[in-house]
């Protein structure tokens, strides 16, 4: 690896998200959901409604909670005064330890979302980018994931990692036709929706893939139907088994919230429309505008989902479109196409002309 590939791994990659995820946790103060910053609170809250099926996150944060109990020089930092004051007015049962296990949880998969995405982006027969493009690349979303922590949650972050993983071992397969990889990116698609139903998403980059370099064509609609079978087995799965007497598929509908005359409302809407300009617009290439557009229709069920029981105001439900927009907006399709045409003819020895 060159040098300045290590430089840019641990600066961009490593350094630069634990930093900002600092400063967001011990600079300022998570606010959106009073309640949360004690282990009862967070039972409470996190064990209802749709947020019960989001084991993996949960389960995590409650872990490293205990870890840190049981670790007497974590014990020694509940001694910051100013940190416990400013929680108790949010929870009159805050803990310190508690509200670090959000940091310590979020700042680690930052950290892997960062280094994901500059792997991905140093593929070289996938993506065309300056180290310019990708520093500011993986920048640029790292300070949107942070500004996304005014909701404090131990999965918002790792589903993006699990969005980005995925896709970058879904695009290892496309390459090598390997079966271990196809199986790999399932298994990820499980463990992604164990952490958040965001995980569809992975689908959706998938299939606007398989769209854009085959077509409409029954082949690779076949080889979605593993990947969304998985998906849905899990997404059922747990409205099955996780506490199944008070099974709940949706939350509470918005609609009226994300459509009324309140201040908060035009607020939503606009950043709703800045956000699908500035993914519509990420790529100055005809086809990755294209690429882009495909997977953003077949993200439609998503975005549903937010107008109806999501609030349009909440930036951090946006962030997996934006993820998505992310790694394709400079994706090189014309190196999948001419790759797919290769494989084709080896598989069929022929000596038909190239696609264009």
């Amino acid at each position: 690896m060159k040098r300045t590939s290590i430089i840019r791994y641990v600066l961009i990659g490593i350094l630069f998200p634990l930093l900002i995820q600092y400063i967001m946790y011990y600079r300022f103060t998570p606010n959106y959901q009073p309640g949360v910053f004690s282990e009862n609170g967070f039972r409470t809250f996190y064990g209802s409604s749709v947020f019960k099926y989001r084991i993996a996150g949960t389960e995590l944060q409650l872990w490293v909670y205990h870890l840190l109990k049981t670790n007497k020089s974590a014990a020694s930092l509940k001694e910051n005064k100013i940190y416990g004051k400013r929680l108790l007015a949010l929870d009159d049962q805050a803990d310190d330890l508690f509200y670090m296990s959000y940091f310590i949880i979020n700042a680690f998969f930052a950290m892997l979302l960062a280094l994901g995405l500059l792997y991905l982006f140093d593929s070289e027969h996938l993506f065309s980018m300056s180290e310019s493009a990708k520093c500011y690349t993986t920048v640029l979303l790292q300070l949107m994931v942070a500004v996304s922590q005014f909701v404090p949650n131990p999965y918002d972050v790792a589903g993006l990692f699990f969005e980005v993983f995925s896709f970058g071992v879904f695009l290892k397969y496309f390459f090598t036709h390997q079966r271990i990889y196809y199986i790999f990116t399932c298994l990820l698609i499980i463990i992604a929706t164990l952490v958040r139903e965001s995980s569809a998403l992975i689908l959706s980059l998938m299939a606007s893939v398989y769209f854009m370099v085959y077509g409409v064509t029954p082949s690779w609609i076949k080889k979605m139907m593993l990947p969304c079978f998985c998906f849905l087995t899990a997404y059922l799965g747990l409205r099955i088994f996780v506490n199944h007497h008070s099974m709940q598929m949706l939350e509470s509908s918005t609609l009226f919230k994300n459509f009324n005359l309140k201040p908060s409302t035009a607020m939503g809407l606009l950043m709703t429309v800045i956000i699908f300009y500035m993914m519509l617009k990420a790529s100055v290439d005809k086809d990755n505008r294209n690429l882009v557009s495909s997977f953003l229709v077949l993200s439609l069920p998503y975005v549903v989902m937010i107008i109806f029981v999501g609030i349009l105001a909440e930036f951090r439900l946006w962030l997996p479109l934006i993820t998505g927009t992310a790694v394709l907006y400079k994706l090189n399709l014309k190196a999948l196409r001419n790759h797919n045409y290769l494989s084709d003819l080896s598989a069929n020895h022929t000596t038909d002309p190239q696609p264009h």
